[in-house]
């Protein structure tokens, strides 16, 4: 499950943000997947919720993706990743800064 986060509008769409420069800093967001590794040194915030992560994702120009699991309200942000793992547990979602990195298929 693939959907876009857009930060500046708050809006949520299906629609590809990779397309439309006027999407800078929109969140691509898939379910039930985690990014192994890659985390940024005190990168890890309790967050109340995956939009919160993306914001603090987008702060920090280091960042190009993160890992946010919903059950411990827990935001990994991501500097690289070695790989990821789709179908993990259902309150993980992994995302990524468009203009920051490439679509994850």
């Amino acid at each position: 499950e693939l959907y876009y986060h857009n930060r500046k509008t708050g809006v949520t769409t299906w629609e590809n943000p990779f397309q439309d420069d006027t999407r800078q800093d929109s969140c691509n967001v898939r379910k039930s997947v985690d990014f192994l590794g890659g985390d940024l040194k005190n990168g890890v915030f309790s967050l109340a919720n995956i939009d919160e992560c993306c914001d603090q994702c987008v702060s920090d120009s280091e960042c190009w993706g993160y890992t946010f699991d919903s059950d411990g309200g827990l935001c990994y942000l991501k500097s690289s990743f070695a790989t990821f793992q789709e179908n993990a547990d259902a309150s993980l979602f992994s995302g990524v800064v468009s203009g920051r990195a490439t679509q994850i298929e």
